[in-house]
């Protein structure tokens, strides 16, 4: 366990920030996370529920990030509800090979806007769980997605699998600065706009 000058344990002084990933199951949400922390996370079996952290310092702050990896199998799905209420923020996650788990997720995305309301952080992912695959879903039908849920919309590759993360907890971080008022919509990655896509090489 790292410490800093003083003998403190940084999971001590860090802020404790937890989201969750949702989506089907078998598109590669375990293996994000395995690349992620760069751990040898079993990808073979099927998640029900597993939390992991990571430490990160983002915008100057220590943050203790937990990270729910949640199962999508649909006998799991009244467990949504409970996975929703007990994090701070959302990554939706789809797989480009896989149309299905990217018109499942408006479920998800609905459950949430019930529970939480608009101004809850999320952000949308789009992995490639298997590169010899065709694509099924198109850059543009993903950032046009994102666009109409006023969320940010990233792409990932091996090179940044952080950025997804950080730009949600900038998001959570600066909900919990400016209260009920903040609206994410208006600041996606540091920028302006309703809308912002990113893909990460």
């Amino acid at each position: 366990m790292e410490k800093q000058e003083g003998g403190l344990y940084i999971e001590e002084i860090a802020k404790k920030v937890k989201v969750a990933i949702l989506g089907d199951s078998k598109i590669g949400k375990t293996e994000l996370i395995s690349k992620l922390l760069d751990t040898g996370l079993s990808v073979n079996s099927r998640t029900i529920e597993q939390s992991y952290n990571l430490i990160e310092t983002i915008n100057n702050r220590r943050i203790n990030l937990n990270i729910v990896d949640t199962s999508g199998g649909e006998e799991h799905f009244n467990l949504v509800q409970l996975w929703i209420s007990d994090v701070d923020g959302i990554v939706l996650a789809f797989s480009i090979n896989n149309k299905k788990s990217f018109d499942n997720l408006k479920k998800y995305y609905n459950k949430i806007r019930n529970l939480k309301g608009r101004n809850f952080p999320m952000v949308l992912i789009g992995l490639q769980n298997n590169s010899n695959e065709n694509r099924e879903v198109s850059i543009e039908t993903g950032k046009t997605q994102a666009m109409m849920w006023s969320i940010s919309y990233y792409e990932l590759s091996e090179n940044n699998l952080k950025a997804p993360f950080k730009s949600l907890v900038n998001k959570i971080l600066l909900k919990e600065e400016k209260g009920k008022s903040f609206d994410p919509s208006a600041i996606v990655n540091n920028c302006k706009a309703t809308s912002c896509f990113c893909t990460i090489f």
